[in-house]
This record gives structure tokens, C-alpha cells and sequence, in this order.
């Protein structure tokens, strides 16, 4: 629920019909606001390193890949955002149709936490990224 608050803000028609059926007016403001002050103070302990997210079923947008006017391309997400430092974790949720593995750096800022520790799966090595975070594409 907390992400359909979060992605509502995106303004797309689909994710604000989707926040209206799940949560009703309800934005989770104090949740949130405690899961994202947690996050931030656990990123202080996150290592720089590659992550990923694997997913199916989805398409980056065509806008994605363009670049502005400044000559950058990519997007953000507007919420909270599960990653890996396992690409083998990342390459088995991209199992499928229109599958997608987004490799990504972890820079000084924009850390994400690692929630081993706390994880009901800590084999699959999380870190969990803030919100509003920006992608960068890569064009090698």
C-alpha cells in the first residue's frame, strides 16, 4: 500500500485508480515517513556496490531511452524499490515474458539500506532503496 501512495504522486491515471481502490484516501503519511527516516539511517551501514532488479512482465517506456535536452535518459521511481547485490536473485524474478534486469551503482547519496538481517528471505542479499529515486541510462 505504502508504494501505491508513493507511485500515485507520479500523476499516471492507472497508478492514482490503483491507489484509490487499495487505500481508499488513506496516504500512510506517518508510515512512511518512519520507513523512509529508517532507511536512510540504515544506508549510513550500505556499502557502495552494483545492485539489480529483475522483473517480468513490464516494459521500460519508450521515454526511457530518449534523451532530454541535456542529453540524459532514464526515469524515477517514485517508490520504495527492493533490489539485490545478487544478480542471480535479479536474473530468477526476470524469469519470463518481457523480462528485465536493471543493473544499477549505488553512489555517497543514494545508498539504500540492506535488510538481511530482517528479511523472512535473507538469501535473496536486499537492499532497499529510498523513494524518488533516479535512473540513469547507460548507453555502452
Amino acid at each position: 500500500k505504502y508504494n501505491a501512495v508513493l507511485r500515485k504522486f507520479s500523476g499516471l491515471p492507472l497508478l492514482v485508480e490503483h491507489w484509490q481502490r487499495t487505500c481508499g484516501s488513506n496516504l500512510y503519511a506517518t508510515t512512511i515517513h518512519s520507513i523512509n527516516s529508517c532507511v536512510l539511517k540504515l544506508s549510513k551501514l550500505q556499502v557502495a556496490c552494483k545492485v539489480y532488479r529483475g522483473f517480468t512482465g513490464a516494459r521500460l517506456p519508450a521515454t526511457f531511452w530518449a534523451r532530454n535536452a541535456f542529453g540524459v535518459a532514464g526515469g524515477v521511481e517514485f517508490a520504495f524499490m527492493s533490489t539485490t547485490s545478487d544478480r542471480s536473485q535479479a536474473d530468477h524474478y526476470a524469469t519470463g515474458k518481457a523480462s528485465t534486469v536493471l543493473e544499477m551503482q549505488l553512489g555517497m547519496v543514494d545508498r539504500g539500506a540492506s535488510l538481511d538481517w530482517l528479511s523472512q528471505y535473507p538469501h535473496e542479499v536486499s537492499v532497499y532503496g529510498m523513494y524518488l529515486l533516479m535512473f540513469f541510462a547507460s548507453f555502452c
